[in-house]
């Protein structure tokens, strides 16, 4: 599986961040949306239909959104290390 961030545009402040952009996954393009509350990051993906599915569960990624055969945490890890090039959180 090929998972590539297009494009994301959001704020960080402090610990809280929130995040929303474009990833591709197998050629198909999905939105994200990205939040963290006092370091706890979550990301969910949507499609075109409004479906959408937590990043960090591959049985939902397959079964609200058809997308199977990636490791756990995959689709996360890439969205999560490509937002942090931008929008790191501050230390503690």
């Amino acid at each position: 599986m090929k998972v590539k961030v297009l494009e994301f545009d959001g704020y960080v402040d402090g610990r809280d961040r929130e995040v929303t952009g474009v990833v591709n996954i197998d050629g198909a393009d999905f939105k994200f949306i990205l939040s963290t509350d006092d370091g706890m990051t979550s990301i969910y993906i949507t499609d075109a239909n409004g479906c959408f599915a937590s990043a960090e569960d591959n049985d939902e990624l397959a079964g609200e959104l058809g997308l199977t055969g990636f490791d756990d945490y995959e689709v996360y890890d890439e969205i999560l290390s490509a937002v942090c090039e931008e929008y790191s959180l501050a230390d503690d």
